[in-house]
């Protein structure tokens, strides 16, 4: 029998072939690759990820005072865009509109190149100002300046990456695209790596400065033998109190620092960890889809992270409840 004459072979032969991702391009919508998503992860992204990144740029929309905040807003508005375009295209297996996932797709890459463009800074940042406290200071305004530059890069690499199966020399792009990558984590990674160095002979140093001082405090309040037991008598707790001023001073100062510093660290090894399979599927690595996917766990763990490494937000949080459940109650008496 001619299969020609069947009609259901006449419709299956006039419907558009579809594309087929071979996985080097996480970029590119196929279909089938969102069929067996786990429904638990789709559940956390839509039940955990949203209202946790939600809460975290209601909180810093308007209390933008550092940089740091500044940081955190912008990665929970990219947190927040990674969730909702994961529960988009896991649930584009259902439909066929092309457009509709190509948006999607666009706006998932732009925030990826948005978010990595911002940790590679943050490190940056951090280690000038680790080494160079004194001379080097960004303000909030001039951070944000810098959330526009990046925003504009990954809207720019997007575009790229659009007309990219297009180029002549899409080899090329894709090995550029994957030293990129290779670049930006190598460039956290010793930027961290220093950090830690430079904190650790911090301390050694002010252990060695609180050591000095109270040496000095002691020597200028009881410098001659024969008064040693009345200037002990008399200046016993001017001395105590000195000494522990200073050493409290400097613990803390260090304290505030590291875990600044400490958190910065946290958000970057869980992003790349979270989407380092992408990237391996990117360059052309014959990785398992089911562990690409991770990537969706990045953006909906971030606000825990925040809530458990960072005391700021702990209290930035309590303070946004008092005020908005202030603001309500003034709204209905």
């Amino acid at each position: 029998m001619d299969p020609s004459n069947n009609p259901i072979w006449k419709i299956n032969s006039t419907l558009p072939e579809r594309v087929v991702n071979d996985g080097s391009d996480f970029t590119r919508y196929n279909a089938s690759d969102h069929v067996h998503y786990p429904g638990c992860v789709l559940f956390s992204a839509v039940v955990l990820g949203l209202p946790g990144n939600l809460l975290v740029i209601a909180v810093y929309i308007a209390n933008m005072k550092t940089s740091t905040r500044v940081y955190m807003f912008a990665l929970a508005a990219a947190d927040t865009a990674i969730c909702i375009c994961a529960v988009v295209l896991i649930l584009a297996h259902t439909y066929t509109h092309f457009v509709a996932t190509t948006v999607f797709i666009s706006i998932l890459s732009t925030t990826i190149t948005f978010a990595v463009l911002l940790l590679v800074f943050m490190s940056v940042e951090r280690l000038i100002a680790v080494r160079k406290p004194h001379t080097f200071n960004l303000n909030p305004k001039r951070a944000q300046l810098y959330l526009i530059v990046f925003l504009f890069c990954g809207v720019l690499f997007t575009t790229l990456n659009a007309f990219a199966r297009h180029m002549k020399y899409e080899q090329f792009y894709r090995i550029a695209k994957a030293s990129f990558l290779i670049a930006s984590a190598s460039v956290m990674a010793t930027c961290y790596t220093v950090i830690g160095v430079t904190l650790l002979k911090t301390a050694v140093t002010s252990r060695n400065q609180i050591t000095s001082i109270n040496m000095e405090i002691t020597s200028q309040n009881c410098n001659r033998s024969n008064v040693t037991l009345t200037c002990t008598n008399v200046h016993s707790d001017v001395t105590q109190s000195t000494s522990m001023n200073v050493t409290a001073k400097i613990t803390a100062k260090q304290a505030k620092k590291f875990k600044s510093i400490f958190l910065l660290f946290l958000i970057t090894v869980v992003f790349v960890a979270c989407w380092l399979p992408t990237w391996i599927r990117t360059i052309g690595v014959n990785v398992s889809k089911d562990v690409t996917r991770v990537y969706v766990v990045n953006s909906i763990i971030n606000p825990f992270i925040y809530g458990v490494a960072s005391a700021m937000f702990r209290e930035d949080v309590r303070q946004f409840y008092r005020q908005t459940r202030t603001k309500l109650s003034a709204c209905y008496t």
